[in-house]
């Protein structure tokens, strides 16, 4: 299979909130590419991983829009899609910006009818902006460890002994937030790993009950 094929699954699996999909895909294909494969192709790739979260090495020749978005000029990247006319493009590298750069991304998502894209949108959206003020201050003082509400469901569903994934699942995040989430948790309660936190987490529900 030549790598445009994995560049297209990637770019169908990361739609659909997998991200570890998109990622395994964009990493096949970079690994079978070469060093004189199109800066097209291999930019298109490293925008995969770029939004999977993983990072990427300085792309150091002269830089397609997609290479710009891996390099994190969101910017400009956004820029040079709009002006080749790209408005799917350009939402996909404004993903990458601020509140107000995906708020227009999601905008733009749902004008196009790229539904799939939008939910994305929208998850970003709530990683940036997070709980409320109000929420967490509210929840920390009736929280024994100091857990955010959201931190408190992902605690309850890590406690069962769930994968990262099954936790995303069960609470429509995708798995890079749910991670971020479980990495909190760990500090909060001060704990190496999920065996401990779970046990942690277990003690305190008995101990309420």
């Amino acid at each position: 299979m030549g790598s445009p094929a994995w560049a297209a699954r990637a770019e169908i699996a990361w739609p659909a909130g997998d991200d570890e999909g998109a990622v395994a895909e964009a990493k096949r294909a970079l690994a079978i590419s070469g060093p004189r494969a199109d800066p097209w192709l291999t930019g298109r790739l490293q925008r995969w991983l770029h939004l999977g979260g993983v990072a990427t090495p300085p792309i150091l020749h002269p830089p397609t829009p997609y290479q710009m978005e891996a390099n994190g000029d969101w910017r400009a990247a956004a820029a040079e899609w709009d002006r080749l006319g790209y408005p799917y493009d350009a939402a996909l590298a404004q993903l990458g910006g601020d509140l107000d750069a995906v708020q227009s991304a999601a905008a733009t998502f749902r004008r196009l009818g790229a539904r799939a894209a939008a939910r994305r949108a929208q998850q970003r959206l709530g990683e940036l902006r997070g709980p409320t003020v109000r929420g967490r201050a509210s929840h920390s003082k009736i929280d024994s460890h100091g857990l955010t509400r959201r931190q408190r469901e992902v605690a309850d569903v890590l406690a069962a002994g769930n994968s990262d994934a099954a936790i995303a699942a069960a609470l429509h995040l995708s798995p890079k937030t749910v991670g971020h989430h479980v990495e909190a948790i760990l500090a909060k309660l001060d704990v190496s790993n999920r065996v401990q936190a779970a046990h942690t987490l277990n003690q305190r529900s008995t101990t309420e009950t």
